[in-house]
């Protein structure tokens, strides 16, 4: 893995992103965020700082407290991708203790408006009971249907799901999809 940086807050939840080489300067990153390709400088963390920070949130995960757990979850959900946290993850959106906990990784997970943040909570809702159940097509709605925009982006990233080799995921994108494409989905 390269070397990452904190590139900012996007919601609530940091971005980290990978550094770009531009010459010999490494103070340049690339990021993809709602779609959109972006370039900032940035201070670099260098990979024993990234390892710490995510060791931290990691360890916060585990917490009594239901505003650290949840706060893990939203940080963590910057670096989904990362193969240790997704496991995390998923224990944080089924979060047996408190259902903000559930809501806050989901609606972090969804503001990535990516595959994998999407996958993430379908695979979720897919098992969750119905209180958490709730709590993520709660999160759905609010992060995924502000606008009409939101709607399509939602709308392909769905579809992208639809063939997922799990079913449970591939079925939760079919039923969220189902009334995107409705014709009368703006009617009351």
């Amino acid at each position: 893995m390269g070397d990452y940086v904190q590139a900012g807050i996007y919601g609530s939840a940091v971005l980290m992103m990978k550094i770009c080489e531009i010459g010999s300067a490494r103070d340049c990153v690339m990021a993809e965020a709602a779609g959109q390709r972006g370039y900032a400088r940035v201070r670099t963390m260098t990979r024993s700082e990234f390892d710490d920070e995510l060791t931290s949130f990691l360890q916060g995960s585990t917490s009594a407290s239901w505003s650290v757990r949840a706060a893990s979850g939203r940080r963590l959900a910057a670096v989904a991708e990362v193969p240790e946290v997704a496991d995390v993850l998923h224990r944080l959106l089924l979060d047996g203790r408190d259902t903000f906990v559930t809501q806050e990784t989901a609606e972090a997970l969804l503001e990535r408006w990516d595959v994998l943040g999407l996958r993430m909570v379908l695979a979720a809702l897919a098992s969750a009971d119905d209180d958490a159940g709730d709590h993520l097509d709660a999160a759905i709605l609010n992060v995924c249907h502000q606008s009409t925009e939101d709607g399509e982006r939602l709308a392909a990233l769905c579809s992208a799901l639809t063939s997922d080799a799990d079913n449970a995921v591939s079925g939760e994108a079919r039923r969220i999809l189902e009334p995107l494409r409705s014709p009368d989905r703006y009617l009351p």
